[in-house]
């Protein structure tokens, strides 16, 4: 995520722009992408901290439909 902010800051900063106007820029750019990134955190922390046997069965189908449909996108 650093990576990719600093991407955008350099394009954004190279154009010569207010500074207030960079970061408007900025979060209109990446608020989206942080979302997320963050959202699919948390599930992923709540989905490995699943003990009940028939939910974690759910989510290993789940994440097996997950991988199927990527491996048929990349």
């Amino acid at each position: 995520m650093a990576i990719e902010d600093a991407i955008v800051l350099a394009e954004l900063m190279g154009q010569n722009l207010p500074g207030d106007l960079i970061l408007a820029q900025f979060m209109a750019r990446r608020y989206a992408r942080c979302k997320f990134v963050q959202d699919v955190s948390r599930q992923v922390g709540r989905d490995g901290n699943i003990d009940d046997a028939a939910a974690c069965a759910e989510r290993n189908a789940r994440c097996e439909r997950a991988s199927v449909t990527y491996s048929r996108v990349s």
